[in-house]
């Protein structure tokens, strides 16, 4: 029986990637033939965003050096998850793209965003009739915490993210939904305004430590699986040679490892100025 040399069995690998990496790049040709540069980079979020920057500044007298930055990167985030090719693969090809969307739209966005625009800003905002009152609820440590969680694990559910990338208002809509609730549930340990006060330190730590447990069951569910569970995604021709079954499996991880990481960080951040009369300032 013939035995293939090591050197045969090397140049078959090597064959094989070749060919893998000729059917990816097949593949991102085509979506830029089938989408165009419109589909592709989203100018109607870049004007929205630019209009934003151009409200923000008009206050630039009340901006620090260092909130200025901040609402600069929370912008650029903002249209990498929004407005540019990563949002038509997270819609149409990879849930890993859809995670990492997410992850940016929850975990990155929202603390940015908070740091960012001044106190007084917010407390302008919050003059609004009967805006302050369903921020206060919507914001309030339990509601946050249980709304934000709550509502991104049942948006993950394969038959309700099914049904929310086919549906076009679903579509539009309920990645700021997430956003907003996001901003929420970071407002307990960010918040600029006496108005409403930040938990204490020890409380904050505390939060932190449910969030984590809270988001686990929804990474688990959808690594721990022998067979892809999202129709849109089974569907959708295939990216960077990754079948239905490993583009889950990796989203759950980029799920739970990105949002593992932004609570350490905020973990880090909190804890590297306690002291024991921080369980109760």
């Amino acid at each position: 029986m013939a035995t293939r040399s090591p050197a045969s069995h090397s140049g078959m690998i090597f064959k094989g990637l070749l060919q893998a990496r000729a059917r990816t790049v097949a593949s991102v040709a085509t979506i830029g033939t089938d989408y165009g540069w419109l589909g592709l980079w989203h100018p109607e979020v870049l004007a929205c965003i630019g209009i934003i920057a151009y409200l923000y500044q008009k206050m630039a007298r009340s901006v620090t050096f260092g909130q200025r930055i901040l609402f600069w990167a929370m912008l650029m985030v903002l249209y990498v998850a929004m407005g540019t090719p990563m949002k038509l693969i997270a819609d149409d090809y990879l849930l890993t793209a859809h995670m990492v969307q997410y992850v940016l739209m929850s975990m990155v966005v929202p603390p940015l965003l908070i740091l960012g625009i001044p106190g007084v800003a917010w407390r302008r905002l919050w003059t609004i009739t009967g805006l302050s009152k369903i921020w206060r609820w919507l914001s309030y440590p339990p509601v946050a915490l249980i709304g934000f969680n709550v509502a991104f694990s049942v948006l993950q559910y394969p038959p309700i993210l099914d049904m929310s990338l086919r549906n076009t208002w679903a579509y539009l809509v309920l990645p700021y939904v997430i956003l907003i609730l996001s901003i929420a549930m970071w407002w307990p340990m960010l918040s600029p305004l006496e108005e409403f006060p930040r938990l204490s330190r020890g409380a904050q730590l505390i939060y932190l430590f449910f969030n984590v447990d809270f988001m686990m069951p929804s990474s688990v569910y959808i690594v721990d699986t022998s067979r892809a569970e999202y129709r849109v995604y089974q569907e959708a021709p295939r990216l960077f040679h990754l079948s239905a079954l490993a583009d889950q499996q990796l989203g759950g991880v980029v799920m739970g490892v990105g949002m593992f990481l932004a609570y350490a960080v905020a973990f880090g951040i909190i804890y590297a100025g306690y002291d024991e009369g921080h369980w109760y300032d």
